[in-house]
């Protein structure tokens, strides 16, 4: 049986390249040079690469991404492609450098800026409320977890509650044992 985590995260994956498939069709495309088009689908196409990369990655591998990435950013506060990853690097599923507050401000700067184009804005929003939701779902999930450790502490001690009033009672039961048997040896 397969993982449901990485089920998910590859579910993710496609519905968010569908997404801008769909968006991409949706709304006709104005006059561009001839170099333009290849490099906004390379570049359209080179994030959602990168994300399904970093799922398929190792902790030690996305750290040092994370380090390169964050350098590239110290260098150059404007870069979107560099924001729009380390943003991507933080909020996947499976990532081992997983920051949902960092991912969520990354994001957040992203769909303000200016510059952006309508789908890269249209995939900075998918990943904000993506990773909100997620962000929310391990809350809740942790929430539970916490109720359910403190019903099991809550159990455990009526539980020994339990054990002692038998032990009570069975302690009460050798004594009126003991005094029948008293009482019957006297008589």
């Amino acid at each position: 049986m397969s993982n449901p985590h990485k089920t998910l995260n590859i579910l993710s994956v496609v519905l968010l390249a569908l997404s801008l498939g769909a968006c991409a069709t949706a709304k006709p495309k104005p006059a561009v040079t001839m170099s333009e088009p290849i490099e906004h689908e390379q570049r359209k196409a080179s994030i959602l690469e990168y994300a399904a990369n970093m799922l398929a990655t190792s902790g030690d591998t996305q750290k040092k991404e994370l380090s390169e990435l964050t350098q590239t950013l110290s260098a150059n506060r404007q870069d979107i492609d560099t924001r729009m990853k380390l943003g991507l690097l933080y909020g996947l599923p499976n990532s081992k450098v997983k920051d949902f507050n960092k991912a969520q401000a990354l994001l957040d700067d992203l769909v303000r800026e200016p510059s952006l184009g309508a789908e890269r804005k249209l995939l900075a929003n998918l990943l904000r409320d993506y990773i909100a939701d997620t962000a929310k779902l391990a809350q809740k999930a942790r929430d539970e977890q916490k109720r359910s450790e403190n019903l099991q502490v809550k159990a455990e001690t009526a539980q020994q509650k339990v054990d002692n009033l038998q032990r009570k009672l069975d302690e009460l039961k050798n004594i009126e044992k003991t005094m029948t048997d008293r009482g019957q040896g006297n008589n």
